[in-house]
């Protein structure tokens, strides 16, 4: 009998200890996640200008930012999409081109290219992926195509997506997006177009 109560006594005693490591464990799990939660909202904290410029990737682009005073637009609470070309997509562009746009008196041209890559509201890939077109804070709509390749924006390659920041995402483009009308008024001719015009100069 008093072997019995001894045993029962002891079984009492590592039931009593299972539970407190339990709820140790349990007390150490819900501190490590506490711990976690600052870390990740920190990884997001910046906003989509900041996101550019610490990236390293999108000299030209923010550059542009700061000629056409759009910077400030980035960086408030309000959410946007962005579809940043990288700084070799802004090489792709002819020197005398780029340098134009850069020109104060086409301040305005240059704020509607970069406004072209903008869309209101936080698109993630697969959002993207799935419409044909979004409209831009341009006013115009840029064109979306999915295959094999990956996913195209107009005639540019999407190259990465979703980077994420506190007020938005950002899609990276390898081409320059222009609007139709833009290119009309900086007269940039197609392959196609300028092929017709040297057959008509050789008179094919």
């Amino acid at each position: 009998m008093a072997l019995t109560s001894l045993l029962c006594m002891e079984r009492l005693k590592l039931m009593k200890a299972d539970k407190l490591l339990k709820t140790l464990y349990i007390a150490c799990l819900t501190a490590l996640c506490a711990l976690a939660v600052p870390s990740a909202k920190a990884e997001i904290s910046n906003n989509l200008a900041e996101v550019a410029v610490k990236s390293g990737n999108f000299k030209s682009l923010v550059q542009a930012l700061e000629a056409s005073e759009l910077v400030d637009a980035l960086t408030q609470d309000t959410s946007y999409t962005v579809f940043a070309p990288t700084d070799d997509a802004f090489k792709k562009l002819p020197e005398t081109l780029l340098a134009s746009l850069f020109q104060p008196e086409n301040k305005e041209m240059l704020k509607t290219i970069l406004l072209y890559h903008v869309v209101p509201g936080t698109l993630r890939a697969k959002e993207v992926s799935s419409v044909r077109q979004l409209s831009t804070l341009s006013g115009v709509a840029i064109q979306i195509s999915t295959s094999d390749g990956g996913v195209k924006v107009d005639q540019s390659t999407e190259v990465k997506a979703n980077i994420t920041a506190a007020n938005g995402v950002i899609h990276v483009l390898d081409e320059v997006l222009i609007p139709a009308s833009v290119k009309q008024q900086l007269a940039i001719k197609t392959p196609v177009m300028a092929l017709l015009e040297r057959a008509i100069e050789l008179g094919v």
